[in-house]
């Protein structure tokens, strides 16, 4: 589990510096790489607590699938 976990880890951060300036919510994120959110959460999470953390917030929120407010995230 360890490894799949770093490598959609790893994933994530691609997807989300793709996205540039504008980032993504752990939402988009989930269904850019076709993931479950319940795996790609955490893994956002994950890569914003990183010594120095790898994706930020970007101040901004956008509506997810559940109609709630997500942040959303952008490289550091």
């Amino acid at each position: 589990m360890a490894g799949r976990a770093a490598d959609l880890r790893n994933r994530v951060y691609i997807a989300i510096a793709a996205a540039g300036a504008a980032g993504l919510t752990s939402d988009e994120a989930a269904e850019a790489l076709g993931e479950s959110i319940l795996s790609v959460r955490p893994r956002v999470t994950e890569l914003s607590k990183e010594k120095p953390p790898r994706v930020v917030p970007t101040g901004a929120r956008r509506r997810n699938e559940s109609g709630m407010s997500a942040k959303v995230w952008r490289a550091a």
